[in-house]
């Protein structure tokens, strides 16, 4: 967030501009219009570049407190990150129903309403429960930010989640590796990015998120097998350490992608993008003298343009096309029975990861396949870090 500049009125007074609204400090210079700037500007940041005017605070509406939340959330999260994203979701589903209302007047009805809308959408259990969590913790941080009363939190805190078998929303289905020979014929049908990103992950056996985030600042290449070391991930936020490891195999895809600056995406939909069009050009048919020019007909300003990276929600939808195409519905179907059948071919990328981890498992035995999938606890991970990381590498040399 740009911090809002200590600025100096025609009048001698000296100024800040927050949220649209110019507030007036005192005399442009002094010690005291400093210190209120410092004051306001910091009260402004803290509730995420939204201004919360004291006598609003009792009747703060549920949109407004989402609005100083998702400020502080873009933040908070940083860019790549889904959870930003499922934030996202649970918000744009509360505001369709009660944004208009007090935050500070939303209960356990309104919140039971919520989870039973989610529940008749047919999602998992384990999903609504993650949701609801989330919109409390929203709560909580309005509420020790002082825009609502603690006692809101606390109430919705005190709601149980769902519970197995008291409940109609379904229980999730387990995740299983998904087949070399469907992955393949899955490959024929990606942009060239996306298919290089199935083919690594297929290696390393990442998360489906992390293979979005890799840039070239996390990749230290200075031994036979190299190393993603990740800033953001999954369990940052417990203290623990993430390190990815990239045998031979697995070098070769990533290499190319590696050609560009430290800080940006190594998989990019924007670059894919440019493939796709060099793709059409490359075929076309039309002598160029005729027919419409390279990039005439494009607009400039469209409504949805291709994004700097994937995250796991994109990287999940562009396998499901690829699905879709590859594994096509019979002709003769209902409308149906034709999602129905899409649904029983698709697979998503986070069961690339499980049959990485099954084949470790098979070939270099379950304590290769722990340190490799990064599953360990912090203290743990620090006791035999150097124990691990020689026990990973000698397996990614072999099935990396």
């Amino acid at each position: 967030m740009r911090t809002p500049k200590y600025r100096k009125h025609s009048s001698g007074q000296a100024r800040v501009t927050l949220g649209g609204n110019t507030y007036y400090l005192g005399k442009y210079g002094t010690k005291e219009s400093h210190d209120e700037y410092k004051r306001l500007v910091g009260e402004f940041i803290a509730c995420g570049g939204v201004v919360i005017p004291e006598s609003a605070k009792g009747d703060l509406a549920i949109a407004e407190m989402f609005l100083a939340y998702l400020g502080w959330a873009k933040e908070h999260y940083g860019k790549g990150s889904g959870e930003l994203d499922r934030i996202k979701r649970i918000i744009r589903l509360v505001n369709e129903q009660y944004s208009h209302i007090e935050a500070s007047k939303f209960g356990f009805a309104q919140f039971e309403a919520i989870r039973n809308s989610m529940v008749r959408t047919g999602v998992g259990r384990k999903y609504v429960n993650e949701s609801t969590k989330r919109l409390i913790r929203i709560f909580k941080w309005a509420a020790s930010r002082g825009m609502i009363q603690p006692s809101v939190p606390q109430s919705l805190a005190m709601i149980e989640p769902l519970k197995r078998g008291r409940t109609t929303a379904p229980e999730p289905k387990a995740v299983k590796p998904v087949e070399p020979e469907v992955v393949d014929q899955t490959l024929l049908h990606l942009p060239k990015v996306v298919a290089d990103m199935v083919r690594l992950q297929s290696l390393i056996g990442c998360r489906p998120g992390e293979v979005c985030m890799i840039m070239p600042k996390h990749v230290d290449r200075s031994g036979d097998v190299w190393e993603i070391c990740f800033d953001q991930h999954k369990t940052a936020w417990k203290g623990k350490s993430r390190t990815v490891y990239v045998g031979p195999r697995a070098q070769l895809i990533l290499r190319p992608y590696l050609l560009r600056g430290e800080d940006e995406f190594c998989f990019s939909p924007r670059e894919s993008e440019r493939q796709r069009r060099a793709a059409q050009h490359a075929s076309r048919t039309t002598p160029i003298s005729c027919g419409s020019r390279p990039g005439s007909n494009r607009k400039r300003n469209p409504k949805r343009a291709a994004r700097s990276h994937y995250d796991d929600a994109s990287y999940r939808r562009a396998i499901h096309r690829a699905c879709d195409k590859a594994f096509p519905a019979p002709e003769g179907l209902t409308d149906d029975q034709v999602k129905e059948w899409q649904r029983s071919h698709r697979w998503s990328p986070n069961q690339l990861r499980h049959s990485f981890g099954t084949a470790v498992r098979r070939t270099e035995g379950i304590e290769a396949a722990r340190i490799l999938l990064g599953h360990s606890d912090a203290a743990t991970t620090t006791i035999y870090a150097e124990q691990d990381r020689c026990k990973a590498i000698e397996a990614a040399m072999r099935v990396g």
